[in-house]
């Protein structure tokens, strides 16, 4: 079991780091990229910490012993610089914003005190988890860094939910994703603060454990939702060249239209639908409509189609099962089973005749 705990630390550590830094490389990357990036980049250094003490590695660089408190009291700040960038806002760290990292800075002056007051032969061989309740200094130490880390994970849970609750994004599916990940971080940092309460070192490395699962999922959804988790790349650059709608154009009344004829209509259901077809329909330019798709709503064309024929499949493969699974690919306004197949799996993780078996139990 040891040994997993190992493996599964440096893994999750490697994953973490190696994304990271491929974020960090993007062609034309924005502050987005570089926020996601610095949060993964310490989340994954957290990681490969906590396994150093489970191999004995950090017992070569005794420097870096208590080093996760430096990065408790920076991965909060970053993540909830992170939030704010998906709401909308422009962030730049610089001037006052720079004030948030001040209780990192003032954990690297306490671990570097420490360590020269106790001297590293004393914290040599604590243990195979890093052990914060045999010095009350470092015990104190430890809970204000989790006190640090779960207020800005409460601030970021908070921007997401106020963007979560937003009209034009509260059906969407993959920014409530987003929304319960950070819910999951504030769950499991919960758990850490009992973790130190109770002095358990080895529910402390299990929430470590966890969250580095949480960062490598997130981290997978990220690249196959870019337009949710690093949105400032699908926004148009400012500019001459930046994308805009006419001035007075009615974006609202062009959205419910929208959602009038796709949820009431369900214009979907046509195979041959287009967005040109479609911005017939609305009474409007087709450059416009892909402006309100892709920057009011988030979503290309051919994925806010495919949603909407996934969803009726889904009710109709529970509701009916007098029907074939390709005659509802059809009566969806899919085309091509296959086709059909691959979303399906793609989004429910099933095909669809073993999503309609599981909703029969």
């Amino acid at each position: 079991m040891n040994h997993v705990a190992s493996y599964l630390l440096f893994a999750h550590g490697m994953i973490v780091i190696v994304c990271a830094v491929l974020q960090a490389s993007i062609s034309g990357r924005s502050r987005v990229n570089n926020l996601m990036a610095l949060v993964f980049f310490l989340m994954g250094l957290f990681l490969f910490y906590f396994w150093s003490y489970r191999t004995g590695f950090i017992f070569r660089v005794p420097w870096l012993i208590y080093g996760d408190l430096v990065l408790t009291c920076m991965i909060g700040p970053a993540g909830y610089f992170y939030a704010r960038s998906l709401a909308g806002e422009d962030v730049e760290l610089k001037g006052p914003r720079l004030l948030h990292f001040l209780p990192a800075a003032l954990a690297v002056a306490f671990v570097v005190t420490y360590h020269a007051v106790i001297g590293f032969d004393r914290l040599n061989r604590l243990g195979h988890w890093p052990n914060y309740y045999r010095y009350p200094a470092v015990y104190a130490a430890s809970i204000l860094a989790d006190i640090v880390l779960y207020v800005y994970i409460f601030l970021s849970l908070g921007k997401m939910y106020r963007l979560v609750r937003t009209e034009r994004f509260k059906s969407v599916r993959e920014i409530r994703t987003v929304f319960y990940f950070f819910t999951t971080m504030m769950a499991s940092t919960s758990v850490l603060f009992v973790a130190h309460y109770l002095r358990n070192n080895l529910l402390a490395a299990a929430v470590a454990i966890v969250n580095g699962g949480l960062s490598v999922y997130y981290l997978f959804f990220s690249y196959r939702h870019p337009e949710f988790t690093q949105r400032v790349i699908r926004e148009p650059r400012g500019g001459r060249n930046a994308e805009t709608l006419p001035e007075g154009f009615d974006i609202a009344g062009s959205i419910g239209r929208l959602m009038e004829l796709v949820e009431n209509e369900k214009v979907y259901r046509d195979p041959a639908i287009t967005l040109q077809t479609l911005s017939n329909a609305l009474e409007i330019n087709s450059h416009h409509l892909s402006i309100i798709l892709n920057e009011k709503l988030l979503v290309n064309f051919r994925s806010f189609i495919n949603r909407y024929r996934l969803q009726e499949a889904m009710r109709l493969l529970a509701e009916a099962p007098e029907k074939t699974v390709l005659e509802i690919a059809f009566a969806v306004g899919f085309n091509s089973k296959s086709v059909f197949n691959d979303l399906f799996a793609r989004e429910t993780g099933l095909t669809p005749t073993r999503y309609r078996e599981k909703t029969k139990k």
